[in-house]
């Protein structure tokens, strides 16, 4: 599956207002995408025995919004694919 850098996103840009409620507007992506790919039982939330590629931010979105922004770290198949406070190596594909 691609990757979407959905919190660049603007809120109309999900068709959502923004008075929607954060915790409803975080929920609502992933949630949203592995029913449209009939995917759910596997895909789309953070559970026992699926499948979950995770980006942990500093801060807390569910008060800031903008905290989506101050990525810590990327896991994705369970490697962890960016480490924001890792030193980088010379030829890393984050200095190119």
């Amino acid at each position: 599956m691609g990757t979407l850098l959905w919190w660049s996103l603007p809120l109309p840009a999900w068709g959502l207002e923004p008075e929607v409620p954060t915790r409803l507007a975080l929920r609502a992506e992933p949630l949203n995408a592995a029913e449209l790919l009939r995917l759910q039982d596997q895909l789309g939330s953070v559970e026992p025995n699926k499948l979950a590629d995770l980006v942990a931010v500093e801060g807390d979105p569910l008060k800031d919004i903008h905290a989506l922004r101050q990525v810590r770290f990327v896991m994705k198949d369970g490697q962890v694919v960016l480490d924001a406070g890792a030193p980088r190596r010379r030829g890393d594909a984050a200095t190119r």
